[in-house]
């Protein structure tokens, strides 16, 4: 099958060769998809490890379950992408598009979303340990509420006289030992409920949410 891969942003073709798929193509070179136009693509399951994936085009993309790991996807555009069960482990998303993507399951442990579009996301059961989600837009996103970085983010935007020290020191300790909600329960009962208060007028309810119902 003769497989055209074009440039983003011109109407000019980036790679083009006899390939099985589209996936195969994007496997063999993956080192070369910089700026690569991939809207409305079926990668689901492609093995992509250390890709070169920055500014590329991968709109409406699907990547279920597709290996990502250690890939460079700063500046790619991902809206509406389906990651569901996708490895991002240590991806650099550094000011990605992930607008509505679908998340579900995606491991993006360790991985850069600094600057990271992530308005409407779908985040359920996604693994967030040590991601980066400095100045990372997540207005709107979804299941989030078992996410630390997102807790640790939201909190970090607001002023410091916006929480008391007795709040600071809940969010720190919470944060140094990464607490489960079990734990947070033990040690901080109903004083931590302010704080959820404060990111749930910001729109940001499911922390308060989940909380209400563990206190029950």
């Amino acid at each position: 099958m003769k497989i055209e891969i074009k440039y983003r942003f011109e109407n000019k073709v980036k790679i083009k060769g006899n390939y099985k798929s589209l996936k195969e193509c994007c496997e063999k070179n993956n080192a070369d998809l910089f700026n690569a136009n991939l809207f409305n693509a079926n990668l689901s399951n492609a093995n992509l490890f250390n890709a070169f994936l920055s500014n590329a085009n991968l709109y409406n993309a699907n990547l279920f379950n597709a290996n990502l790991s250690n890939a460079d996807l700063c500046n790619a555009n991902l809206f509406n992408a389906f990651l569901s069960n996708a490895n991002l482990f240590n991806a650099n998303l550094f000011n990605a598009n992930l607008f509505n993507a679908n998340l579900r399951n995606a491991d993006l442990s360790n991985a850069n979303l600094s600057n990271t579009n992530l308005c409407n996301a779908n985040l359920f059961n996604a693994f967030l340990s040590n991601a980066n989600l400095y100045n990372a837009d997540l207005l709107g996103i979804k299941n989030y509420s078992e996410a630390h970085p997102v807790f640790f983010e939201l909190v970090r935007k607001e002023k410091v006289e916006t929480f008391t020290a007795a709040q600071w020191s809940i969010i720190g300790q919470i944060q140094c030992h990464n607490l489960c909600w079990d734990s947070i329960k033990k040690r901080f009962g109903k004083k931590i409920i302010p704080i959820f208060k404060v990111l749930a007028k910001k729109g940001f309810t499911e922390f308060l949410k989940r909380y209400e119902k563990i206190l029950k």
